[in-house]
């Protein structure tokens, strides 16, 4: 890993790829914050507005006026586990609340079940080509707004 990816930078993008997850109270982010976790599951339904575009805009935007790359890196984490639960066989709702239907990976081939070892595989290999992607085109430059 080059030096622009730091161990801040990373926590931030394992961090937020967990965070759409916090409305499941067994998940691994919800049993560690079951304070957060279960008030958040009885106000939303899992793969609802948490699994959508806006909290990413929110997050963003939030580390733009802080000025805080580690902020700009959950939402790049949150938005890293969206297009992930896109490849999954249920989809997610991008645009809630503005638009309430299920998208997802149109090539019935990409799609997983969620848990199953398909899963696991695809996200081995979207991991190491995102590094190698990062690496390639320094694109953890477009943080540095």
């Amino acid at each position: 890993l080059s030096n622009e990816l730091s161990i801040l930078t990373l926590t931030g993008v394992g961090l937020g790829s967990l965070l759409p997850d916090l409305d499941i109270p067994n998940s691994f982010i919800g049993r560690r914050l079951k304070i957060i976790s279960y008030p958040l599951s009885t106000i939303f339904k899992h793969r609802g507005f948490l699994h959508s575009i806006t909290p990413v805009i929110l997050i963003f935007i939030l580390g733009i006026f802080l000025k805080s790359l580690f902020i700009k890196s959950i939402a790049l984490g949150y938005l890293l586990h969206l297009v992930g639960d896109t490849f999954s066989e249920s989809g997610i709702k991008w645009f809630l609340p503005f638009y309430n239907k299920d998208i997802k990976m149109p090539l019935g081939i990409l799609r997983y079940r969620t848990g199953g070892l398909k899963e696991y595989v695809i996200l081995g290999i979207s991991i190491v080509i995102l590094m190698l992607e990062i690496q390639k085109f320094h694109l953890i430059n477009l943080f540095s707004i």
